[in-house]
């Protein structure tokens, strides 16, 4: 009973949209008319010309995903139920109720909740985003490096029945990212300069 108390509490949690917050409360206007449209860290970096404000909603995003995690954890709840109520942090983020269930991609909170459920696999992830992004400046194709090294870790290092939320949530964060795949693909996906 508890796992479902936290599931329902994770998925509205990660429908905060903390970009969309922050662009309110710092005047910056609506984000999602902006740029690429998007409620994340990236666009709200491009639409205010601020670093630090793109920083502090990757953050807040993060941390949405991380403390369902660490309070289901403190409940002894583990393995794939663990798994599913991170994963509704994030998919209250891509859906979120407060929002008409339009929402962001997902990263920083897919981040938050693998950082939670297993630090080695974020910290690959993280490498991974890391020297895409420096080589080439890409946010989206450093994101895609990103979650597809999470898919690699978790088939490789970790149980697929019980890591397989997380898993349908990465491809659904792909999917997310469809738009930026194909302006990927026609050389048309813009850089961001951080």
């Amino acid at each position: 009973m508890i796992g479902i108390f936290l599931g329902v509490i994770s998925y509205l949690l990660g429908s905060v949209i903390f970009g969309l917050l922050i662009a309110k409360v710092l005047m910056i206007g609506d984000i999602t008319k902006k740029g690429s449209g998007n409620v994340g860290a990236t666009n709200i970096i491009r639409v205010s010309g601020k670093k630090w404000i793109g920083a502090l909603t990757a953050i807040l995003d993060a941390l949405k995903g991380f403390i369902p995690v660490l309070i289901a954890k403190s409940f002894d709840i583990s393995g794939w139920e663990l798994n599913v109520i991170g994963c509704l942090a994030v998919l209250g983020h891509i859906f979120p109720i407060w929002n008409k269930f339009r929402g962001g991609k997902g990263i920083a909170t897919f981040i938050g909740i693998n950082l939670a459920l297993n630090v080695k696999i974020c910290i690959m992830m993280l490498v991974g985003w890391g020297i895409t992004f420096l080589l080439k400046k890409i946010s989206s194709l450093a994101s895609i490096v990103m979650v597809t090294t999470c898919i690699i870790a978790h088939l490789f290092y970790l149980e697929f029945i019980q890591t397989l939320p997380v898993f349908i949530i990465a491809i659904l964060i792909l999917f997310k990212h469809k738009k930026n795949i194909i302006g990927l693909l026609n050389g048309s996906e813009k850089s961001l300069k951080i």
